[in-house]
């Protein structure tokens, strides 16, 4: 496994040597899993949207403009559908 050696001065204040002692794992254990935590958010951050969603959305904005949405308040949805219902049968 390849690592990195970081030095780090931290105030007791930060009470961070007691935080770890409490997970019951050592500072560098604690302070590593923050920064992979850290660095997957980021990489999710910057995911491009797939081309099957912009596609969607750009469907889903045709729809709302040419007036193939319906919109319900809420419990609207079943009375609508069970009339749905009602009228095939």
């Amino acid at each position: 496994m390849n690592t990195t050696t970081i030095s780090i001065t931290t105030t007791p204040e930060t009470k961070a040597e007691a935080l770890a002692k409490k997970q019951g794992i050592n500072l560098s254990k604690l302070l590593g899993e923050y920064l992979k935590k850290l660095v997957h958010a980021k990489q999710h951050q910057e995911e491009e949207p797939s081309d099957y969603f912009i596609k969607s959305i750009k469907e889903s904005e045709a729809d709302v403009k040419a007036g193939r949405v319906i919109s319900f308040k809420s419990g609207e949805a079943l009375d609508y559908i069970s009339s749905l219902i009602k009228d095939e049968k």
